[in-house]
């Protein structure tokens, strides 16, 4: 074989090579790209709360916040009942748990924070104070409001028939 032809054998060779790898390297990226973190996938389903008396409860986010009931279960073995409501695609489970203790009172905002655990669940709105009239007119007293330009929020908490403290937020347009 002529030493030209055996030099073209070898260049078309490492072409063969080369371009294999650049094709695994390119697979690669699309695996990469199409099968992400499982954990990219999560979002926020649900806060569940036990409560003493579960009709009570489910009456009270429906007519305060507008929640719609989706669904119940009694586990009578457990004795236990839960509802499933949800507003806006945010989904609040209450539980009437007949082994159930109260908790200790978390102090009103801005002291809340003082007992460790959650210390409120959140809705972002639009419209703070339409949001705010609306929950007066229901009845509902307000906790606490505050405006915080450095975190760009405005905001307001309320609590539930039992205490349990929910916030609304409002982006300031800055």
């Amino acid at each position: 074989m002529s030493k030209p032809l055996f030099c073209n054998y070898i260049l078309l060779f490492f072409a063969f090579v080369i371009l294999g790898f650049a094709v695994n390297v390119v697979n690669l990226m699309t695996v990469a790209m199409t099968d992400p973190n499982p954990l990219e996938t999560i979002r926020p389903h649900a806060i569940t709360m036990s409560v003493p008396n579960l009709d009570r409860a489910v009456r009270w986010y429906s007519e305060k916040l507008g929640f719609r009931e989706v669904q119940r279960k009694s586990y009578p073995e457990f004795k236990t009942s839960l509802a499933f409501l949800e507003l806006n695609g945010y989904r609040v489970e209450l539980i009437e748990d007949g082994n159930s203790k109260p908790s200790t009172k978390r102090a009103d905002p801005p002291v809340h924070t003082a007992l460790q655990g959650i210390s409120q669940f959140s809705f972002l709105t639009t419209d703070l104070g339409g949001v705010r009239n609306e929950l007066v007119r229901r009845g509902v007293s307000i906790a606490w409001e505050f405006e915080n330009v450095e975190l760009g929020l405005k905001f307001m908490f309320i609590c539930d028939l039992n205490g349990n403290l929910i916030q609304f937020v409002q982006r300031l347009n800055l």
